[in-house]
């Protein structure tokens, strides 16, 4: 027989029952409370801290994510070795028209090596100066005169891209558009393969395919 708990255990929690047990669940109720004030002082200092830096993270703007893009082309496009004067030549992307990018497209192709030829951006004043690169951005200033571009472009090895309405039917190789706020491409195979171009088929998975000839079109 227990007097005053002594002897007499919780089969829970192995804590004495009786007045020291009382004792132990006061002592452990101020400790929890203690924790618990120390736990909200440190997420009232930190939170501030913690809303600024998510502050600083925005989410990347259309032409940011465009800019990757062009640089994930060149990884899964190859090119003729004609295209390129020599192994260790720049690998060109090219501007033709206002560029849209601003300084995204320099911070995003910064120091990037393809095929290990380090990348260069060009602005480009015409189309015939677009010759030597291997992927031309087209802007949208340029759209009344994709006819001559192309015409000026014609036996070059370029992959031309472009945001205009249409792009790859009417000559292009890749045209972005944009479908339920998200940045997609829409790919004309055959246009890329007359300018000497293989687009590789995990690109192709991820592109809407466009055709020169309507009969060709997927339903």
């Amino acid at each position: 027989m227990a007097f005053l708990g002594v002897g007499k255990t919780d089969r829970w929690a192995g804590v004495p029952i009786g007045p020291r047990r009382a004792a132990w669940e006061r002592r452990m109720s101020g400790r929890l409370w203690l924790l618990a004030g120390r736990l909200l002082f440190l997420l009232v200092l930190l939170a501030p801290e913690g809303m600024e830096c998510l502050a600083q993270t925005p989410a990347p703007t259309e032409y940011q994510v465009k800019a990757a893009f062009l640089y994930n082309f060149a990884k899964f496009v190859e090119w003729p070795s004609v295209s390129a004067a020599s192994n260790d030549a720049p690998f060109v992307v090219g501007v033709l028209g206002r560029n849209p990018f601003g300084a995204d497209l320099d911070q995003i192709l910064k120091d990037k090596i393809v095929n290990r030829r380090p990348v260069k951006i060009k602005q480009c004043e015409t189309a015939q100066a677009a010759r030597n690169c291997q992927i031309l951005f087209i802007g949208a200033t340029e759209e009344t005169r994709l006819p001559q571009i192309f015409e000026a472009l014609k036996g070059a090895a370029v992959l031309t891209v472009s945001d205009i309405r249409r792009f790859a039917d009417r000559g292009g190789m890749i045209c972005f558009v944009m479908e339920e706020n998200k940045v997609r491409f829409e790919i004309n195979k055959s246009n890329a393969q007359q300018a000497g171009l293989t687009v590789s088929a995990q690109l192709l998975k991820l592109a809407k395919v466009v055709h020169n000839n309507p009969s060709e079109r997927k339903e």
